[in-house]
């Protein structure tokens, strides 16, 4: 999350303080699954509801606070505030599938501390009856308000995944002489929605209720709902660029919030699938995400359109790559204060050292500056900053890099201002047991990866800059490690080199990151 504290009348949270609690849940759920997947055993992987659901339902915590919060995020393409009605809507939805979720898990726990005929039936049955009532509701959602349930829509659709992978895996071991035809315990809509799939499933199948059924539909539903989470994600992302007083840390919020709830949990979603993934799988998400821009929130004059500040603050689709030094550069004839940064960075399991241009404002008269040494992280990683700038403006005077080893990195320009306001950037943090297994091995969710300054130099003071973090996810191993235990998944992405005729093109949401 993002907070600016600010040592003066006013306190003001640009993390959106009522998304945080649905960031943080979306960070944890993938973290989960990431760390759930690489159990070795195969089937075994399977989680648990007694981990996934307390994560959207915390003791002492109003029940509505999480699904509120997704429900607002859904809301940013359109500007409107919350509808209640809406977050009952959906709240009502998943309220009843936690009560049914919380007895097929306690049936099922039964059935495999005493696998007996009687504790198998049970488990079977609870089954069925969920299963058709995560499929009602998610088609109800998929209706009128299919944008603003998106990330409500995403966790159930997980839910019904991790429901469908346990019965791929012992549908047969809860019914080994099962006759039951497909027609007698599913309704004619279903058989009809995602009719060439679902028929061929019914005829691998031979038309009976089986594992094999199952791990058919399981393949169905996981293109189903990536699909449709890519879909609705992208309608909400046009209707934004296409709205008249959309500014970048909108458009930006929605994009990262998005990623966090959505996108990230749909790039994970395809190692459900037994069949293509018989073992443990080490996933990575190799995305680059960027925390609210260091600058004023509302600009004066005609707003600068969407596309010119992707290009100021953003980065061009590029190889994945990880910060090994930057260096800041102080203005030392006007007001000293942060004036340009350069990156220094690396390709995977690459020890060639890149420098990125130097990013400063254009159009200024060139300021006196320091050459300073770059602050080298090349043994660690940095996964929190505080930028401390006068109150009124961004006139940025130091900054704290706090690093993944405890040693933290201190910018200073040397002067202190008289009010001080601080801009925190601080993740949520993994809880313990579901750390990612196979890349840092930090609690850390997320490290700095690059930073740039704008080169708009008409700001209100020359000593002005604006200021863009990026960051990526800690599931990322740098040395492209391969498991003798596990399937471990390489992106493309992150090759060290490209061929003249490749080139790295923006992903289209549920990949995970870019692509080549």
């Amino acid at each position: 999350c993002q907070e600016n504290q600010q040592y003066d009348e006013g306190f003001e949270t640009f993390e959106s303080a009522d998304t945080i609690a649905a960031v943080s849940a979306g960070i944890i759920v993938a973290g989960t699954m990431l760390s759930a997947f690489t159990s070795p055993l195969g089937p075994a992987l399977i989680i648990s509801f007694g981990t996934l659901l307390p994560i959207f339902w915390k003791p002492g915590e109003d029940p509505k606070t999480v699904w509120k919060a997704f429900v607002k995020i859904g809301y940013r393409p359109f500007g409107l505030p919350v509808d209640e009605a809406i977050v009952n809507l959906l709240y009502n939805k998943v309220d009843a599938l936690k009560t049914q979720f919380e007895d097929y898990q306690r049936y099922f726990d039964i059935w495999k501390a005493n696998p007996t005929s009687q504790n198998a039936d049970a488990v079977k049955n609870k089954f069925l009856t969920l299963d058709t009532l995560v499929i009602g509701t998610l088609q109800e959602l998929k209706k009128d308000y299919a944008i603003i349930l998106l990330p409500g829509y995403t966790q159930i659709a997980n839910w019904h995944l991790n429901l469908l992978r346990q019965a791929a895996d012992n549908y047969d071991k809860w019914a080994p002489s099962s006759n039951l035809s497909i027609q007698s315990i599913y309704p004619q809509d279903y058989i009809s929605d995602l009719n060439t799939c679902l028929t061929n499933c019914s005829t691998e199948s031979n038309n009976k209720v089986s594992s094999k059924y199952y791990k058919c539909i399981l393949k169905c539903r996981i293109a189903e709902y990536i699909n449709h989470c890519s879909e609705k994600y992208q309608d909400g992302l046009n209707q934004l660029k296409n709205s008249s007083n959309i500014n970048w840390d909108i458009y930006n919020a929605y994009r990262r919030e998005m990623t966090f709830t959505v996108l990230d949990h749909i790039a994970i979603f395809p190692n459900y699938d037994p069949e293509k993934y018989p073992t443990g799988t080490h996933s990575e998400l190799t995305r680059e995400i960027y925390t609210d821009a260091v600058m004023r929130r509302y600009e004066t004059g005609s707003p600068i359109p969407i596309a010119q500040r992707e290009q100021e603050l953003t980065r061009s689709p590029h190889l994945f790559s990880r910060l090994n030094k930057f260096t800041l550069f102080t203005a030392k004839n006007i007001l000293p204060g942060l004036h340009a940064v350069q990156n220094h960075f690396s390709y995977t399991n690459d020890s060639t050292v890149r420098l990125s241009p130097i990013y400063k404002p254009e159009n200024l008269s060139e300021p006196n500056t320091d050459n300073p040494p770059p602050f080298d992280i090349s043994n660690t990683a940095v996964r929190s900053i505080a930028v401390k700038r006068r109150y009124e403006y961004y006139h940025i005077t130091a900054i704290d890099f706090d690093t993944i080893d405890g040693n933290p990195r201190r910018y200073n320009s040397g002067y202190t201002p008289e009010n001080l306001g601080i801009d925190y950037f601080i993740f949520t943090e993994f809880p313990a047991g579901k750390i990612p297994p196979y890349g840092l091995g930090t609690k850390y969710t997320h490290i700095l990866s690059y930073i740039k300054i704008s080169p708009r130099g008409n700001l209100s003071l020359p000593a002005e800059r604006e200021l863009s973090f990026a960051w990526t996810h800690t599931s990322v191993n740098f040395n492209n490690t391969i498991s003798n235990t596990i399937t471990t998944q390489i992106p493309a992405v992150k090759a060290k080199s490209l061929d003249p005729s490749s080139s790295v093109i923006s992903g289209p949401g549920h990949t995970g990151g870019d692509l080549v």
